[in-house]
């Protein structure tokens, strides 16, 4: 066909001219310490011991701000976060709650933690944390004063206590994600799950010495044998 060489040729330059593209596009790659094989695998490279892991842990944990989370994370386990003693006792023993009512208040409350969760990662995750972090402990704070409401007067609907129980959930749902994204913020790199784990494993220890704490004071305030029967509150 006329002019077919010339076409010929001229498709043959093209591909030439788009592998010679494709090849130099690759080199840059190859060539880029971003996407560089050896730098994704540099932190292995390193022939990192267990003795050099020690070391970054315990350097980690000369962080003042570590520090800082780790006494934080005890406290908040030994003392707001304990089991309401008193909330307990007043649903099992007093107001008798059903089956089906314990069954309800187990679902709501995680229902409205992860909703709580969502909301700190939506609109809350640009807040100042220090704020987010004091008006969520005032508001735990706040509705715990509820509880005053079935101990003092004769309003004992356990769907009230209920409300209690998830509204707590929602607030604590608040800053269940601040330590994790605290320590990613001070973590060395390549050491961020290690350095969550030490500080989740030191929060969590004291889980054991919170239900301790919180069952050796109910005796002092005779609140072991309370029940719907013997119960001598004004209430009554």
């Amino acid at each position: 066909q006329p002019g077919g060489g010339e076409h010929s040729d001229r498709g043959r330059a093209n591909d030439s001219e788009r592998s010679d593209r494709k090849r130099e596009i690759n080199e840059d790659d190859a060539s880029s310490p971003e996407t560089s094989p050896k730098s994704s695998r540099s932190y292995h490279d390193e022939n990192v011991t267990m003795r050099k892991l020690f070391g970054m842990v315990w350097e980690v944990m000369h962080n003042v701000t570590v520090l800082m989370i780790m006494l934080w994370s005890i406290g908040f386990q030994v003392l707001a976060c304990a089991p309401n003693k008193v909330g307990t006792i007043m649903q099992g023993s007093v107001i008798r709650l059903s089956q089906l009512q314990w069954g309800i208040d187990n679902i709501v409350s995680y229902l409205l933690l992860t909703i709580g969760v969502w909301i700190f990662k939506s609109y809350l995750r640009d807040v100042n944390w220090r704020w987010t972090q004091l008006m969520t402990t005032a508001l735990i704070a706040g509705l715990n004063m509820l509880w005053f409401v079935p101990i003092l007067t004769d309003f004992r609907n356990g769907w009230f206590t209920l409300m209690i129980d998830g509204t707590e959930s929602l607030a604590q749902g608040f800053t269940q994600v601040l330590i994790s994204m605290a320590v990613i913020e001070i973590a060395p790199v390549n050491l961020e799950a290690t350095s969550y784990e030490l500080i989740i494993s030191v929060s969590n220890s004291f889980i054991a010495l919170s239900s301790l704490v919180w069952t050796q004071l109910m005796n002092p305030f005779a609140l072991a044998d309370i029940s719907e029967e013997n119960d001598d509150s004004s209430a009554d």
